[in-house]
């Protein structure tokens, strides 16, 4: 009997350990890592070690025998403390994903109990744990990984509700395994943590297609946004076009008088008027030529559009462009895209900027890539946002913009994003990357 009994500390032991590093995996697979791989591979063999020592008191001294509950509670603040160490984002969505890879050993530490249970033999019980925590593990990868990557990079209050669900099922899990005793003191109750198990997954995989289905509306009106834009940006061109042909209409209306005035003048050897006239005459051919920036249609749509906001919120709008017709390396429609949510929100906070309210962008070659610098002034001051490191304004919308366009392009690109805080309320926005 006391041989039976080893066996099953030692297989519950053992199963155990391997549940914690999937636990491990899972955070380093579904957690937007803080630090290097290296790094984080040694914080968890040293959590995995720690909580090694853990379950070797919690099974094999009379102790933890006894404090079964305080040592689960120590593996919970561990496995919490290590997602902290490691994710980027030190909110609800880290604890969110610690309880998640929580929930998510249970089908396997089941199966494999069911399977000791049956054969009594543990070494075929842990190979049936690893091989289901494996399965599960590789599934959520192919599957959920992608999708829950992209959800966590939202932040939002409905994260704090949210690691609920996860919570909910692991108490219920924890419950089933621990009362009235263990599963293989209770093997009923193995089916509660198998059909829990199961159905987790099922709320995960409806929960994260929501998300997938947000983010994919919210992506269809940022692109709509960047359209309106785009497109009174051709408004904007074709005004001003209209209004270039009329004065040049009228200027070839007035040129015969220009030129009968300036012969008259020059016969008379009124050398001043002639100037004068000449000037003119050059200033109101300058009046007639269109507005355009550069010779890429995309880019000065939304350089056109900007300039017409600009217009309408009293902001005064420098640019300067130089961008071919044709990119080779570069999306043009995801370098618009990011054009126009750094113009438009650099607008946004001249608007509200005391004294001066300007905007100022370049969009010029260097070295075989595109330079894009956003310049202006705004109000208030700018905080980094902790969650993406990116700034925002404690005032209004200021600088919220659409940080999403723009990690999307840094990271497909390559491209280089910088920005700084310059003296007189000037900010200012650089973005390097291929032509």
């Amino acid at each position: 009997m006391g041989g039976e009994m080893m066996s099953r500390y030692l297989f519950e032991f053992l199963s155990n350990r391997i549940s914690f590093a999937f636990i491990m995996i899972f955070l380093m697979l579904f957690l937007e890592l803080r630090c290097s791989w290296l790094i984080s591979v040694l914080t968890a063999v040293f959590a995995y070690l720690s909580e090694f020592m853990l379950g070797y008191m919690c099974y094999f001294t009379d102790f933890g025998k006894h404090h079964q509950v305080l040592f689960t509670a120590a593996s919970i603040l561990l496995i919490q403390g290590v997602a902290v160490l490691l994710g980027s984002y030190r909110d609800f969505r880290t604890v969110f994903t610690a309880v998640s890879a929580s929930g998510f050993i249970v089908l396997g530490t089941t199966m494999g109990t069911v399977t000791f249970l049956y054969t009594r033999d543990a070494v075929i019980g842990l190979v049936v744990v690893a091989l289901v925590q494996s399965l599960i593990m590789a599934g959520l990868v192919v599957t959920m990984r992608k999708p829950y990557l992209e959800a966590m990079k939202q932040s939002g209050r409905y994260w704090k509700a949210l690691w609920i669900i996860p919570s909910a099922f692991f108490a219920i899990n924890y419950t089933a395994q621990t009362w009235p005793s263990n599963l293989i003191e209770t093997p009923s109750n193995a089916v509660t943590c198998i059909v829990s198990s199961l159905t987790m997954m099922i709320c995960y995989a409806i929960l994260f297609q929501m998300f997938d289905m947000w983010r994919k509306e919210q992506k269809l009106a940022e692109d709509n946004r960047f359209l309106d834009i785009y497109a009174g940006g051709l408004r904007h061109e074709m005004e001003t076009i209209r209004v270039a042909e009329e004065r040049t209409a009228h200027w070839r209306h007035d040129m015969r008088h220009m030129f009968r005035l300036i012969t008259a003048f020059a016969r008379e050897g009124e050398n001043e008027k002639c100037l004068e006239l000449l000037q003119e005459m050059d200033e109101r051919i300058v009046e007639t030529r269109a507005v355009h920036y550069c010779d890429n249609v995309t880019l000065n749509g939304v350089l056109s559009g900007c300039a017409a906001m600009a217009q309408r919120e009293n902001v005064r709008y420098k640019c300067q462009a130089d961008v071919p017709k044709e990119l080779e390396n570069t999306d043009e429609f995801a370098l618009a895209v990011v054009l126009s949510n750094l113009v438009e929100n650099a607008i946004n906070a001249a608007s509200k900027a005391e004294g001066e309210r300007w905007v100022s962008v370049q969009l010029l070659p260097v070295k075989g890539q595109l330079r894009l610098e956003v310049r202006n002034t705004y109000a208030g001051e700018i905080v980094v946002s902790p969650q993406t490191g990116l700034p925002q304004t404690t005032k209004g919308e200021g600088h919220g913009f659409g940080l999403q366009s723009v990690r999307a392009l840094c990271e497909r690109y390559k491209a280089v994003f910088h920005y700084a805080a310059e003296d007189g309320h000037v900010f200012r926005v650089t973005l390097l990357t291929d032509q």
